[in-house]
C-alpha cells in the first residue's frame, strides 16, 4: 500500500460529477458555471438555464455529438493529413444534460445493430 505524503506530486485527474434531482431545480444553470463548458443539451431544457454556455449543442441522437464540428476531424492540407479540431478543444469542461437521453438513444442503436 503506498503512502502519500502532503508534499508528494499527485497525478491530477478531471472531475466527473453527477447532479440528480426533478425538473427545474438549478442542475443545468449549477453546470454551465463551471470553466468553460460546452453544453450537449439532449432534452431541450438549455433555455431555462441562468447562465447559458457559449457553446451548446442540440442533440436527438448520438450522431449529433459525435461528429467532426464538435469532436473534430482529419483534413488535408497541402498534400498532409491534419488533425482539425472540434468545438470540444475549446472548452474546459463537457455538460451532458441529460445523460439518460444520450444513454438510451446509445443503447437503440446499439439493440438494432446486433439484431438487425
Amino acid at each position: 500500500m503506498p503512502i502519500i505524503r502532503k508534499n508528494d506530486v499527485v497525478t491530477e485527474r478531471p472531475v466527473i460529477i453527477v447532479l440528480y434531482g426533478t425538473p427545474g431545480t438549478g442542475k443545468t444553470s449549477l453546470a454551465t458555471t463551471a470553466n468553460s463548458p460546452l453544453l450537449i443539451d439532449t432534452d431541450r431544457g438549455f433555455d431555462r438555464a441562468v447562465q447559458r454556455p457559449d457553446i451548446v449543442v442540440t442533440a436527438s441522437r448520438w450522431e449529433d455529438i459525435y461528429n467532426a464540428e464538435v469532436i473534430g476531424s482529419y483534413v488535408i492540407e497541402d498534400g498532409k493529413q491534419v488533425w482539425k479540431p472540434g468545438l470540444i478543444s475549446e472548452c474546459k469542461t463537457i455538460v451532458v444534460d441529460t445523460a439518460k437521453a444520450m444513454l438510451d438513444d446509445y443503447l437503440n442503436a446499439f439493440a438494432i445493430q446486433q439484431d438487425p
